[in-house]
């Protein structure tokens, strides 16, 4: 296997990585960049989900050619009912079969193709012997995709160019680098999915490999510019569960320094990270809570099915009464999302695969080491659905990830128990009766 690579301008990784994907990456690459793209309706704007010249102008001609891709691969992979990809398909129909009752069903719609368009390519790209190598190309095209998108971002940020500087504190400066493609807490999020994946690599992976080291600098070096707090919580518990992997001793090290840090300086840290924000906005978690609480008090109106997919987090916001969090793309809560959109038919179908796929990607950390640094994405996963989108509302980078992740789990699990077929492999032995003429011989 060809060692990782994240960083953008790195030409050879990109073309190891198109060329282990094949179409599916190309396909992949053109679903992600309709999220990633945006445009504003009014210029300066930095609000740009709703736009519609990205709508008609980027994101559905993207997803249309990612469509076109799809429709010259070759077959999918079968499912059985054991198969996780099954269970998101389940899971994608329902979102699908929710613009039926949704509060806006053109935008259901929408969403419910690029599910489609992802679930579809990731199927293909796990259809036969070849799915692993497949797989693990499309994993490096995404974490070469968020790293280049990242990159831009920062860059336009050092050069002070107005749409890539947010007004948002982070903890080095009174400014933070966003774009329209990546907020300032999207930024961490990328960065910080990054910094796990090269920092597992560098520790856990079979051929240690000095240049992970130097992506670790590198995918920190971004985060220094990004305004997450949130993005903290998953490097240091992502970080602990990798040495806790590695080295219990390493771990009671790291855990022991850190304890010293937090009693000496845990005051001055907690002040940084409070960006100087007034009390009320760090009591409600920068109005989280109260966006959660108007979400679970209106889900009570439509508790089975909810108010569509991917649309009930908007349902719930333009009935707030609040105008600093009316003009939110999500309650920034991903099991929130599903909650309200899918009601709980929907959450449960989408909190089990999520549950399932924890438990299934920690047997498989504890036995293998081949692609750990995908394993210990679930973390990540979790965070960012509880306190963002994460994988639990509609298409973006985490949720391409995870599909990935769930295919390569399949793949293992069935690779575990195949047997490889050989003639009379099965056939049991006959017992013989009478005189053979070699024993004949013998008496003879």
């Amino acid at each position: 296997m060809k060692p990782l690579s994240i960083y953008p301008w790195d030409m050879r990784s990109w073309k190891i990585a198109f060329r282990q994907a094949g179409l599916s990456g190309a396909a992949m690459i053109m679903l992600l960049l309709a999220d990633f793209v945006q445009i504003p309706d009014v210029p300066g704007q930095l609000t740009m989900h709703a736009s519609k010249t990205t709508l008609w102008l980027v994101r559905g001609p993207l997803v249309l050619c990612a469509a076109l891709i799809i429709g010259f691969l070759p077959r999918f992979a079968r499912l059985s009912m054991r198969d996780l990809r099954f269970w998101f398909l389940v899971f994608t129909v329902y979102f699908a079969a929710s613009l039926v009752w949704s509060y806006s069903p053109v935008a259901t719609m929408g969403k419910a193709l690029e599910l489609i368009a992802g679930l579809l390519i990731v199927m293909q790209a796990s259809r036969d012997e070849k799915a692993e190598e497949r797989l693990y190309g499309l994993f490096r095209l995404i974490l070469l995709l968020v790293s280049t998108m990242v990159t831009v971002t920062v860059i336009g940020f050092l050069l002070r160019i107005n749409i890539f500087v947010s007004t948002q504190p982070n903890i080095f400066m009174g400014t933070s680098a966003a774009s329209p493609f990546l907020s300032a807490n999207g930024v961490g999020y990328a960065s910080s999915c990054l910094i796990l994946v090269c920092f597992t690599e560098w520790q856990l992976a079979t051929v240690r490999n000095r240049r992970l080291m130097w992506q670790v600098v590198f995918a920190s070096t971004l985060f220094l510019f990004a305004g997450s707090r949130t993005s903290f919580a998953i490097i240091a518990v992502g970080v602990m569960v990798v040495l806790l992997r590695k080295s219990k001793t390493a771990l009671v090290s790291v855990a022991g320094t850190l304890g010293i840090c937090g009693y000496f300086f845990g005051k001055a840290v907690v002040r940084a990270l409070s960006y100087n924000q007034a009390q009320g906005n760090l009591d409600t978690l920068s109005g989280r809570t109260v966006m959660w609480a108007a979400g679970f008090k209106e889900w009570t109106h439509s508790p089975l099915i909810g108010f569509g997919g991917g649309e009930g987090g908007k349902h719930v916001l333009s009935k707030i009464g609040i105008s600093s969090l009316e003009t939110s793309s999500s309650m920034h809560s991903g099991f929130m999302e599903t909650l309200d959109g899918l009601g709980l038919i929907g959450f449960l179908i989408g909190a089990g695969i999520l549950a399932v796929v924890t438990f299934r990607a920690y047997q498989a950390w504890k036995a293998r080491a081949k692609y750990i640094s995908l394993y210990v994405l679930v973390v990540h996963f979790w965070i960012t659905s509880l306190m963002s989108l994460g994988v639990l509302g509609w298409m973006n980078y985490e949720l391409a990830l995870y599909l990935v992740l769930l295919a390569l789990i399949d793949v293992e699990r069935r690779k575990k128990y195949t047997v490889p077929f050989r003639y009379g492999a099965m056939i049991p032995a006959v017992p013989q009766f009478g005189w053979s003429r070699a024993s004949k011989a013998r008496v003879r």
